[in-house]
């Protein structure tokens, strides 16, 4: 509250009520402990690039935090195969986290239904052929996914940790009810660029406002 008395005091704004900050303060200090912690965690990673597998012993070879929700958000594969799919997805559920987000990237090839992969890249003709994959393919194979995203909004409800917990593991506030409302937008929509292999879900600038993924971020 000092900081904002000073702030106050050097852009001329009027400084905070004395009584107001005192209620604010017996506020704080009287507040339980459901009141008090309402903070989501989250642990993000992108561009793995087939390097999380799981171990013999059936751990993973990634020490990722603890947190409420774990996102992956791009170039979970190399190559883009649904065997790298199947290995990384088998390593997603060795992971402790109760929310688990992907969405995929350019290299990750089999998600995108548009793009052919190399032994769809020309049929007995000579000519591309048209892939036959589809996103729920992408989903058959996600098992461990709670949410796999492609230019989808989800609403997703948090338990409350409670005060000091450091672990998802650990009971939430007293109230077990308590949660806290995530919303989180994914498209794995991406630049184009011609002549590259690993272009999944790449558009060129007039294709992405065709497509209107980002438009979505703002509804």
């Amino acid at each position: 509250m000092a900081f904002f008395r000073k702030l106050g005091s050097i852009f001329g704004t009027p400084a905070v009520d004395p009584d107001v900050e005192a209620q604010l303060l017996r506020k704080s200090e009287d507040s339980s402990e459901e009141d008090d912690v309402r903070f989501v965690r989250c642990v993000v990673l992108s561009d793995t690039h087939n390097t999380l597998k799981p171990t013999p012993e059936g751990n993973p070879t990634l020490n990722v935090p603890d947190a409420d929700v774990f996102i992956h958000c791009g170039d979970v594969t190399k190559e883009g195969t649904a065997e790298e799919l199947q290995v990384f997805n088998e390593w997603l559920g060795h992971l402790p986290h109760k929310i688990k987000i992907v969405i995929a990237g350019n290299h990750d090839l089999f998600c995108d239904p548009e793009t052919p992969l190399k032994e769809e890249k020309k049929n007995k003709k000579g000519t591309e052929a048209a892939p036959v994959r589809s996103i729920d393919d992408t989903r058959k194979i996600l098992t461990n996914a709670t949410h796999y995203l492609v230019d989808e909004v989800v609403e997703i409800d948090v338990p409350i940790r409670a005060r000091g917990s450091s672990s998802t593991t650990e009971p939430v506030s007293s109230s077990s009810t308590r949660k806290r409302p995530l919303i989180v937008y994914g498209s794995p929509v991406t630049s184009k660029f011609d002549g590259y292999y690993y272009n999944a879900f790449g558009l060129s600038e007039d294709e992405q406002i065709k497509r209107g993924s980002w438009n979505k971020v703002l509804e």
